[in-house]
Protein backbone atom coordinates (compact mmCIF):
# COMPACT_ATOMS: atom_id res chain seq x y z
CA UNK A 1 0.00 0.00 0.00
CA UNK A 2 1.42 3.16 -1.05
CA UNK A 3 2.28 5.72 1.84
CA UNK A 4 -0.20 8.08 0.46
CA UNK A 5 -3.24 5.81 0.63
CA UNK A 6 -1.56 4.43 4.21
CA UNK A 7 -1.60 8.32 5.54
CA UNK A 8 -5.54 8.27 4.55
CA UNK A 9 -6.43 4.52 6.57
CA UNK A 10 -4.77 6.25 9.29
CA UNK A 11 -7.34 9.18 9.54
CA UNK A 12 -9.98 6.73 9.16
CA UNK A 13 -9.08 4.65 11.53
CA UNK A 14 -8.41 7.40 14.25
CA UNK A 15 -11.37 9.71 13.61
CA UNK A 16 -13.81 7.33 12.23
CA UNK A 17 -14.42 9.42 9.12
CA UNK A 18 -14.65 9.96 5.52
CA UNK A 19 -15.02 11.90 2.61
CA UNK A 20 -16.06 9.91 -0.48
CA UNK A 21 -14.35 10.57 -3.62
CA UNK A 22 -16.22 13.68 -4.85
CA UNK A 23 -18.25 13.88 -1.94
CA UNK A 24 -18.65 16.63 0.10
CA UNK A 25 -20.26 15.36 3.27
CA UNK A 26 -18.12 13.26 5.90
CA UNK A 27 -19.07 9.80 6.06
CA UNK A 28 -18.96 8.26 9.93
CA UNK A 29 -17.73 4.62 10.09
CA UNK A 30 -17.45 1.95 13.09
CA UNK A 31 -15.02 -0.30 11.65
CA UNK A 32 -12.33 -2.89 12.71
CA UNK A 33 -9.43 -3.90 10.59
CA UNK A 34 -8.18 -7.38 9.74
CA UNK A 35 -5.10 -7.23 8.02
CA UNK A 36 -2.53 -10.13 6.57
CA UNK A 37 0.89 -9.40 5.01
CA UNK A 38 3.46 -12.03 4.27
CA UNK A 39 6.41 -8.83 4.41
CA UNK A 40 7.69 -8.48 7.78
CA UNK A 41 6.36 -5.08 8.39
CA UNK A 42 8.91 -4.06 11.19
CA UNK A 43 11.21 -4.36 8.03
CA UNK A 44 8.65 -2.11 6.46
CA UNK A 45 8.88 0.81 8.71
CA UNK A 46 12.54 0.65 9.58
CA UNK A 47 12.89 1.13 5.53
CA UNK A 48 10.31 3.85 5.65
CA UNK A 49 7.81 1.75 3.34
CA UNK A 50 5.38 1.66 5.93
CA UNK A 51 4.01 4.60 8.11
CA UNK A 52 5.06 3.75 11.80
CA UNK A 53 2.02 5.34 13.21
CA UNK A 54 -0.98 2.65 11.30
CA UNK A 55 1.82 -0.33 12.12
CA UNK A 56 1.16 0.34 15.97
CA UNK A 57 -2.76 1.13 14.75
CA UNK A 58 -2.55 -2.33 13.12
CA UNK A 59 -1.20 -4.20 15.92
CA UNK A 60 -3.40 -4.38 18.79
CA UNK A 61 -4.21 -7.97 18.48
CA UNK A 62 -1.95 -9.82 16.24
CA UNK A 63 -1.80 -13.48 15.15
CA UNK A 64 1.01 -15.31 13.78
CA UNK A 65 0.40 -18.44 11.57
CA UNK A 66 2.92 -20.72 10.68
CA UNK A 67 3.53 -21.32 6.85
CA UNK A 68 2.37 -24.95 5.68
CA UNK A 69 5.63 -26.43 5.57
CA UNK A 70 6.19 -25.73 9.14
CA UNK A 71 3.16 -27.62 10.04
CA UNK A 72 3.16 -30.90 8.40
CA UNK A 73 0.69 -32.68 11.14
CA UNK A 74 -2.12 -30.27 9.43
CA UNK A 75 -1.44 -31.39 5.11
CA UNK A 76 -4.07 -34.55 5.86
CA UNK A 77 -6.53 -32.82 7.54
CA UNK A 78 -6.34 -29.98 4.49
CA UNK A 79 -6.41 -32.61 1.71
CA UNK A 80 -9.13 -34.66 2.79
CA UNK A 81 -11.00 -31.38 3.78
CA UNK A 82 -10.35 -29.99 0.10
CA UNK A 83 -10.83 -33.44 -1.17
CA UNK A 84 -14.55 -33.76 0.06
CA UNK A 85 -15.29 -30.30 -1.02
CA UNK A 86 -14.51 -30.85 -4.54
CA UNK A 87 -15.67 -34.25 -4.88
CA UNK A 88 -19.23 -32.74 -4.05
CA UNK A 89 -18.41 -29.23 -6.55
CA UNK A 90 -17.77 -31.78 -9.35
CA UNK A 91 -20.20 -34.72 -8.56
CA UNK A 92 -17.38 -36.99 -7.93
CA UNK A 93 -17.49 -40.30 -5.71
CA UNK A 94 -13.87 -39.88 -4.49
CA UNK A 95 -13.95 -40.96 -0.51
CA UNK A 96 -10.52 -41.62 -0.63
CA UNK A 97 -6.55 -40.59 -0.19
CA UNK A 98 -3.84 -43.40 -0.66
CA UNK A 99 -0.83 -43.30 2.00
CA UNK A 100 1.44 -42.17 -0.24
CA UNK A 101 -0.21 -39.39 -1.83
CA UNK A 102 -0.35 -38.29 2.12
CA UNK A 103 2.93 -38.74 2.54
CA UNK A 104 4.38 -37.58 -0.48
CA UNK A 105 2.37 -34.02 0.46
CA UNK A 106 3.48 -34.06 3.85
CA UNK A 107 7.47 -34.02 2.36
CA UNK A 108 6.44 -31.00 0.40
CA UNK A 109 7.56 -27.30 1.28
CA UNK A 110 4.29 -25.94 -0.43
CA UNK A 111 5.95 -22.51 -1.65
CA UNK A 112 2.32 -21.26 -2.02
CA UNK A 113 1.46 -22.52 1.19
CA UNK A 114 -2.53 -23.84 1.59
CA UNK A 115 -3.89 -21.76 -1.71
CA UNK A 116 -0.76 -24.63 -3.42
CA UNK A 117 -2.29 -27.16 -1.79
CA UNK A 118 -5.50 -26.13 -2.89
CA UNK A 119 -5.21 -25.83 -5.93
CA UNK A 120 -3.57 -29.60 -6.38
CA UNK A 121 -6.01 -31.40 -4.41
CA UNK A 122 -8.70 -29.48 -6.81
CA UNK A 123 -6.83 -30.71 -9.97
CA UNK A 124 -6.09 -33.93 -8.75
CA UNK A 125 -10.15 -34.50 -8.28
CA UNK A 126 -10.65 -32.89 -11.28
CA UNK A 127 -8.25 -35.57 -13.35
CA UNK A 128 -9.32 -38.29 -10.73
CA UNK A 129 -11.23 -41.02 -12.62
CA UNK A 130 -11.58 -43.80 -9.14
CA UNK A 131 -12.98 -43.19 -5.52
CA UNK A 132 -9.39 -42.69 -4.54
CA UNK A 133 -6.76 -40.10 -5.23
CA UNK A 134 -3.33 -41.92 -5.82
CA UNK A 135 -0.09 -40.68 -6.99
CA UNK A 136 -0.68 -40.68 -10.72
CA UNK A 137 -2.91 -37.23 -10.00
CA UNK A 138 -0.15 -35.18 -8.48
CA UNK A 139 1.54 -32.82 -10.92
CA UNK A 140 5.09 -32.85 -12.06
CA UNK A 141 6.12 -30.82 -9.09
CA UNK A 142 6.10 -33.85 -7.11
CA UNK A 143 8.58 -35.83 -9.39
CA UNK A 144 12.21 -34.89 -9.30
CA UNK A 145 11.88 -33.24 -5.91
CA UNK A 146 12.74 -34.94 -2.25
CA UNK A 147 8.56 -34.91 -2.03
CA UNK A 148 8.87 -38.11 -3.98
CA UNK A 149 10.71 -40.22 -1.31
Amino acid sequence: MEIDLQGKLLRVLEQGKFYRIGGNREIEVNLRIIAITNKDLEKEVKNRRFRQDLYYRLKVFPIHILPLRERKGDIPLFVNYFVKEYSRKFRKPINKVSKEVLKIMENYDFPGNIRELKNIVERAVILCDGMEITREYLPDIFYNTKANN
